[in-house]
């Protein structure tokens, strides 16, 4: 057995009054999503510095290497271009000094 309690009123046939909203409450409504693009955009930012950051860590040491042998290379080109220059200038002496 199921009790129904009285209903006294009946809100559907009660018009109440609208509250409307004032300008503030409107601007307060329209909300600007341009601080969440900059966020968005600063975090993008961010994560590709940390990529950058990462991919430089990891190819630290063959950047080291390719530098290193690089400097080699130079160091044995320049020697080797003197020590021509050192032999063609000792054969001319020897062509003139004959």
């Amino acid at each position: 057995m199921t009790l129904i309690k009285p209903k006294l009123v009946d809100y559907d046939l009660i018009k109440f009054p609208q509250k409307k909203a004032s300008k503030i409450q409107q601007k307060i409504v329209k909300q600007d999503n341009t601080k969440f693009y900059i966020n968005l955009f600063m975090i993008f930012i961010l994560c590709i510095g940390g990529y950058v950051l990462y991919h430089r860590m990891t190819m630290k040491e063959q950047v080291t290497l390719e530098n290193n042998a690089n400097l080699l290379f130079l160091h044995q080109y320049v020697n080797e271009t003197l020590n021509k220059t050192t032999e063609t200038g000792e054969n001319e002496e020897n062509k003139i000094n004959s």
